[in-house]
C-alpha cells in the first residue's frame, strides 16, 4: 500500500472536512502519465534522470553570513537594549497603593 492510499484511509477516517478537501483537491491535481501524449517517454526519461541524480542526503545547508552593516546594527540594538534593562534595575520601584 503506498502512501496517498494509507493517507486516504486515515483521513477518510479521522480526517476533518478542511483536511478530506486538502486531499480531495491533492488528488484531482495529480496528473496521469497515461493520459498525457507522450507521457510514457516522458516518465521513462525522468526515471533515468532520476537515476543519475547526486546523492544529496549528506549535504549540510550553513547558515548565511551577516553583512557588516546588518551585524554592527544587531550589535547596537543589543547594547541600546542592555543599557536600558540597566535603568529599569536602578530605578526604585513606586509604593503607590501600598497602606502604612
Amino acid at each position: 500500500m503506498d502512501y496517498l492510499k494509507r493517507r486516504k484511509m486515515l483521513v477518510d477516517q479521522f480526517g476533518n472536512k478542511k483536511s478530506k478537501q486538502i486531499l480531495k483537491q491533492r488528488e484531482s491535481a495529480r496528473i496521469e502519465t497515461s493520459t498525457v501524449v507522450g507521457g510514457k517517454a516522458m516518465e521513462a526519461i525522468l526515471k533515468i534522470k532520476g537515476e543519475n541524480a547526486p546523492d544529496l542526503s549528506n549535504i549540510v545547508m550553513r547558515r548565511p553570513k551577516k553583512s557588516s552593516k546588518r551585524a554592527a546594527s544587531e550589535e547596537a540594538a543589543g547594547d541600546a537594549a542592555k543599557e536600558a534593562g540597566a535603568e529599569k534595575a536602578s530605578k526604585p520601584k513606586s509604593k503607590k497603593g501600598k497602606k502604612n
